[in-house]
Parts: structure tokens; sequence; C-alpha cells
């Protein structure tokens, strides 16, 4: 039967009798399989034939808790949410439909942000009359929070297709000032008129309060301000509106927002610092660099990333550091990625010469290497004790493991091993983030010989260069002609494409292991 509605369906169309047999399995058939298909098929159907199968299945309340079957429904109704919009609204609102546990627990918030994102007048009247026909005042307010969340889906820029967090620390860095106060809607009568029958002058509902400031309703903001400094309120709240109020990006709240930032609470103190990152102000940047000087703990690190976010305020942290007030080492070089972003050359050669070289991120078809590399990894387990001749003859003639190896590139025993990500970054796009006392030289001689290799030393008149065989070369001074700090880190790309699936578990599990007398990093 599953396979007669995924056949039959493959058409797009269904004769009337199939429809009606259709509606009638979606009502009766004891499979959750079948009806698994039928929501899914329904997808692919004309509205006419899909949304009476549709509603069949919403009433089998026994479906209500299973994993799958709400979710496949809600995937064939968005599809026809806004085609026939008049004929999704008089299912979402008939009153044999209503109460039953699917539309309640699954579909209805979800039309509200689907109507809501798509933003039109015909879309919010359909809005206004699922929160007209709610049946209590908690389906109400879950709808307004919708209504809420169905303004933020709407697309504000160009969207790229993410990986779901999976080595986002990889991925090119965000610029957070790149966030853009929010943009006040207009919206049909019919929904105003719900939105202002709902509303409150003194309520402490959050979601009321942002719909409020997101319609352009004057005393939602002042309220929001209030709230920001009401001891009473609790930290929930006055953490949501400090952040509402970073969305206005009104000048006026500028120093509001540099109280908050200093707050006793945490929370609020970070919050209010993500907030400032709205604010288009150079001369911010100087008031943001005193204020550092009084954070510790995760506070100076937001701090840290606010400031490096926007291109003046970062010179200004940067020029503090090269000053010799600040210590390089109290900024995270993950943390100075961002930089590379703005796209300043002045900024960069400061970042290299404190950190070493730091790209904005990883190129997507390496992110595609690591990721597929990473797949091999958690295919099975591999053996430290093999893993010692992979890594032998791979890595240790620069770098050195548990007291073993070469000196040209960093002590691993030393480096961040538990985290995976870095690893896999680190080997297969070694250039990616390059310490500034490994940074390679490129060095011409007046012979016109070019050689490449890390300075290891420089004194009596030579210059020894670390190359990536383990061995040294020395340089008559004399002899040199030019020397170039180079990009392109001294490890080679593409060193684990040598290796099998088994042997790159090997070396992983010797990476990742920690001997005896060798605390875990």
């Amino acid at each position: 039967r599953k396979w007669a509605v995924r056949l039959l369906g493959d058409a797009r169309r269904l004769t009337a009798s199939q429809a009606t047999t259709f509606a009638r399995m979606a009502a009766q058939d004891a499979s959750v399989r079948v009806r698994a298909q039928l929501a899914s098929t329904a997808k692919r159907l004309p509205s006419s034939d899909a949304l009476p199968v549709l509603a069949a299945l919403i009433q089998r309340d026994s479906d209500a808790a299973d994993s799958y079957v709400p979710l496949l429904i809600w995937w064939a109704l968005e599809a026809h949410a806004v085609r026939d919009l008049d004929g999704v609204r008089h299912l979402a609102t008939n009153a044999a439909l209503r109460d039953t546990a699917i539309m309640r627990d699954t579909l209805l918030t979800r039309l509200m942000r689907r109507w809501i994102a798509e933003g039109t007048e015909a879309t919010q009247d359909a809005a206004a009359e699922l929160i007209a026909t709610a049946t209590s005042e908690a389906e109400r307010a879950r709808l307004f929070a919708a209504m809420a969340q169905g303004f933020d889906d709407r697309p504000v820029a160009t969207r790229d297709l993410g990986s779901g967090g999976l080595f986002q620390k990889s991925a090119a860095a965000v610029v957070r000032s790149e966030r853009t106060a929010r943009v006040k809607e207009s919206i049909s009568p019919a929904l105003a008129a719900l939105f202002n029958k709902a509303w409150q002058p003194e309520t402490r509902d959050a979601t009321m309060i942002a719909l409020g400031v997101r319609l352009g309703r004057a005393e939602s903001e002042t309220l929001a301000r209030a709230l920001t400094t009401d001891v009473s309120a609790s930290d929930e709240l006055r953490a949501r509106m400090i952040s509402l109020i970073g969305t206005l990006a009104d000048a006026r709240d500028v120093p509001l927002l540099m109280t908050m930032a200093s707050d006793p609470s945490e929370r609020l103190a970070l919050v209010a610092m993500d907030a400032l990152t709205s604010f288009e102000m150079p001369e911010l940047g100087t008031q943001l660099l005193r204020l550092m000087k009084t954070m510790r703990g995760k506070a100076l690190v937001r701090l840290q990333q606010v400031l490096l976010s926007r291109k003046e305020w970062a010179r200004e942290l940067l020029l503090e550091v090269d000053a010799g007030r600040s210590s390089p080492e109290m900024i995270a070089r993950d943390e100075l990625r961002v930089v590379a972003q703005h796209g300043d050359a002045a900024l960069d050669a400061l970042v290299a010469k404190h950190w070493g070289r730091i790209t904005s991120g990883t190129p997507e078809e390496k992110l595609a290497e690591i990721r597929r590399l990473n797949n091999d990894l958690r295919a099975a387990r591999g053996d430290a004790t093999k893993g010692q001749t992979v890594f032998t003859r791979l890595c240790a003639a620069c770098h050195t493991l548990h007291g073993a190896g070469g000196r040209i590139g960093p002590d691993l025993t030393q480096a961040n091993r538990a985290d995976r990500e870095f690893l896999l970054q680190s080997l297969v796009d070694p250039s990616a983030a390059i310490r500034r006392e490994y940074l390679a030289s490129v060095v011409e001689t007046t012979d016109g010989r070019v050689l490449t290799g890390v300075n290891a030393d420089e004194a009596a008149g030579n210059l020894v260069l670390g190359t990536i065989t383990g061995g040294k070369e020395v340089i008559p001074l004399a002899r040199i002609r030019s020397v170039k700090t180079s990009d392109i880190s001294l490890m080679p790309e593409g060193l684990l494409k040598s290796l099998t699936p088994q042997e790159l578990r090997d070396l992983f599990a010797l990476l990742e292991s920690n001997p005896p007398g060798h605390p875990a990093k």
C-alpha cells in the first residue's frame, strides 16, 4: 500500500477515485508507514487532492507523538501554505481540526511563522485569523511568539548554505558588526488591530514588547529602556530588553548600554557588549578600550571580540598592543581571524607582527576535505602504536611529540591535541594560522639561490634556516640579497592524502593519546 501511494504520487496528479481513496486511507489505514507516505505524497499533489489527505492525517491523534509523521504533515502543508492560502487557512481554522494534538503542537505556530515571513497583506490576514480563533490565552501567546519569529525569518541579505555549526571555527570568521538594525514593520489592519487589543501598557512580556518595537510603537521602546535598568525585573527579561535596544541602533542608547556593559551580572554585561556592535561609531572604540582595562574572564574576551568586529575599533586595540600597553597573550589567536575580513593591510601587518599570519578562514574545498577525514576517523578506532610509525614517516622531521622529533615546527606535546577540529585544520590547511615564531622566510642569495625555511638562528655573521627535511642551512649574511616573510607554511598541504583511512586513524590515536607522565592538553 505504501508503494502504491508512492508510485501513484509520482504522476503528481490523481484521478477523482484515487483522491477519494487516498483521503480514506489517511483516515483509516492502520500502518504508520502508509500514513507517512501519504503525508510525503501530499506535498507533491495539487492542493485540491492534498488538503483532504492532510486533514484526515491531522485528526489521527495517535500519530501526535510520532517522531516523523507530524513533521511530514507540516512539510506537505508548508508547500501549499502560500500558493493555496485560502485552502490552508480554512483547514487551520476548521473547528474539527483546530483542537487536535497535531494541529496544536506542530502546525499552528509553524503556519504563523510561515505566513508572517511571507509578509503580504493576505498572509498577514490569515495569520490574524489564527490568533482570532485561538482557543486559549496560552495558545494566543504562542502564536504571538511565532509572529515575532516570523519577522526574524525574513531574509535580509543573501544567505549561503551552512554546515549546521560543524567546523564553524574553521569556516570564515564572522564580522559581528554586520548585524543591522531591525526594520520597522508595517502590518495589515486586521493583524494590527489584534496586536493593539492584546497590548498592555505595563506588560513584562518580552515577546509583546519586542513585537511592539518591531512594529514601531514608541511606548514599546520606552518600556524596553525602562526595564533594562529595572533591578526588580528578572535577568532574563533585562537581557532580552538590552538585546532589543541594540537592534534599534539609536545613538542615544549608547550611554545606557555602556553602563550595562559594566553591570555586576556577567550575563547582562555580555549581552550589552553584543548590543554595542550595532553602532557604527568610530569614537566608541576609545570608550570600549578604556572599559577593557576593568574586565576579566568572559567579559574581557567578549569585549575583545566586540573591538575586533569593526575596523576602526580593531585598529585601536591592535595599536594598544603594538605600543606595549597591552600584552599580545591576552588576545586568543582564534579571535584575530576576524581581522583578516576587514581587508586592511595595516591591520594584517600588526597581527603578523605580534601573533603571526592568520587568515579569515579555511577555503570551502578544504573544509569539505576536513569533513571527509572526520568521517574516516569516526568509522573505527585507531592503534597508537602503529600511529607512531606514521608519525615518524610524516611528522617527526619537523615536530616533537612526547620528547621525540624535530624542532622546526611547534612541539605537538603542548598543542591542543584534544580538539580534533584543530588538528584536522592544521593538517589540511597549515597556512591558515602560522605562529609568529614559525613564519617561513624566503631568502634570495647573491649567487641566485632561493631558500625557504624558519629562522633558527642569526649569529656570527650567518643566518641559519631550519628546513622541512629537519636539516639546517647556514647562509653568510654577506651573501644574502633579500629576505621576505612567506604567507605559506613550511608544512606542505596534502600530507594526509597518502594515508589509508586506517593509517589516518592510527596517527590520530597517537596524536590524541597521552602516555604516563604527559598530562592531557
